[in-house]
């Protein structure tokens, strides 16, 4: 098959394409087309938004046949390498992408067919619309958000779809916007011959490993949780212990070794009072109180030490 890229209706790219590829699926919008080009003296500018077309001469006919038209250039991306020179990769989609850029709100009644609300939606945003076959489903009442024209168009082709109509996808074509019924092409090829053969292997649509991944990294966490608290718990009841025998020691100066006791357990105190508050991921708890923090309070002369435990900030 030989190929024809036009630009702007007057700029003839044929033969400067290297390669040209047009991708057409059920889960995309529009039809799209990827074409090289050989970048040459006289190359005219080709920027996002121009028009363009893709013309071809189909197998078993001796005719030029649309291809991609109309279609507008939406990604330009050059290239140049040392040895092989200078490139262009142009992007170009057919104008049903518009409609996935547009956005509407509508109240559709009762009683419409998805063809009849398709030509409501063209009619009020001046889009051309060629012959549109009967769907004939009548669909509910709908009162259409905030969504793009696009999404709406589906919306529609699947109640129909669902209640025993056929399948059909919104398509451009040089004379406007009609409804293409799948499967119900005029000519059906048959492959007698593979020229070649590749597989795809993808891990999309592994959802469930990938949750199962998630709820072992919340476990682990969790545990880890559970030994700093552990660990934090075992230092306040050691602490405890501790403040505990000290109130059964005479602290008054001249006492033996009530001074110095009492001294070695406020140093310690404080810089466990330093510790905690420097890091808060110790001071607080599974649901954010605060952990206990010590604290010694000097008593007067005279007078026992005493030891206190409360929720210090």
């Amino acid at each position: 098959m030989s190929y024809e890229v036009v630009l702007d209706g007057k700029y003839y790219l044929g033969d400067l394409a290297e390669e040209i590829t047009l991708e057409d699926s059920l889960e995309e919008i529009a039809y799209r087309a990827n074409i090289r080009l050989t970048v040459r003296p006289g190359l005219p500018a080709i920027a996002p938004g121009q028009e363009i077309r893709i013309s071809g001469v189909p197998h078993g006919s001796t005719g030029m046949a649309y291809l991609l038209h109309p279609a507008l250039v939406w990604e330009c991306e050059s290239e140049r390498s040392a040895g092989s020179g200078k490139h262009l990769n142009v992007t170009a989609y057919d104008r049903t992408l518009y409609l996935s850029k547009s956005e509407d709100e509508r109240l559709m009644p009762d009683g419409q067919t998805a063809a009849e609300r398709l030509a409501s939606y063209a009619s009020g945003w001046n889009i051309p619309l060629a012959a549109l076959p009967d769907t004939g489903i009548k669909l509910k009442r709908s009162v259409k958000r905030s969504q793009s024209i696009f999404s709406m168009i589906l919306e529609d082709l699947k109640e129909t779809a669902s209640k025993g109509g056929e399948l059909y996808r919104p398509r451009m074509t040089p004379n406007g916007l009609t409804l293409v019924k799948l499967g119900g092409n005029d000519k059906v090829w048959q492959l007698e011959s593979l020229e070649s053969v590749s597989q795809k292997r993808t891990l999309e649509g592994g959802r469930h490993a990938g949750e199962g991944a998630r709820q072992r990294g919340k476990r682990d966490e969790a545990v880890s949780g559970a030994g700093d608290r552990q660990r934090r718990d075992r230092e306040i009841r050691h602490a405890a212990k501790g403040a505990a025998g000290l109130r059964h020691r005479d602290a008054r100066p001249g006492a033996q070794g009530g001074g110095a006791a009492a001294a070695g357990l406020a140093g310690n105190d404080v810089g466990n009072r330093a510790r905690y508050q420097s890091d808060p991921s110790r001071r607080f708890g599974r649901a954010g109180r605060a952990a206990p923090v010590r604290d010694i309070r000097p008593a007067p002369a005279g007078r026992a030490w005493t030891y206190a435990v409360g929720a210090g900030s």
